[in-house]
């Protein structure tokens, strides 16, 4: 039987704690302190604003309150990929965290478009 797939509220949480769990791999520096910072509260954000989203009060509502979980994927995905290119923390554990971070924000890009009517069924 194949798994089912993980809903979108329990895979950003699931994020979430992975970049918990990474954050202290990063080095105690200046850059790697402002990265770290940046990177925990985008992260975690994607998650938060997932769970808002649910609570939406309206299609356009609920639009927003999914962009911004958009938004705050893609930041996260910029921050991650500023760790990986300064070498601050080593690339194998950095790689995993990428890919989660880029299928998230096109899971969110997805729903966004569509709940807009502009992706085709």
């Amino acid at each position: 039987m194949a798994d089912k797939p993980m809903d979108i509220r329990e895979r950003t949480f699931q994020f979430g704690l992975e970049i918990i769990k990474s954050i202290d791999k990063i080095p105690y520096t200046r850059a790697g302190n402002a990265i770290a910072n940046q990177l925990i509260r985008s992260a975690t954000s994607i998650g938060a604003n997932a769970q808002e989203a649910l609570a939406a009060s309206s299609k356009a509502d609920f639009i927003y309150k999914t962009n911004i979980a958009l938004c705050e994927a893609r930041e996260t995905q910029y921050w991650i990929r500023l760790l990986k290119e300064s070498k601050l923390i080593v690339e194998k554990e950095i790689e995993t965290l990428f890919q989660e971070s880029d299928e998230i924000t096109r899971i969110f890009g997805a729903i966004v478009s569509t709940a807009r009517g502009k992706r085709k069924k």
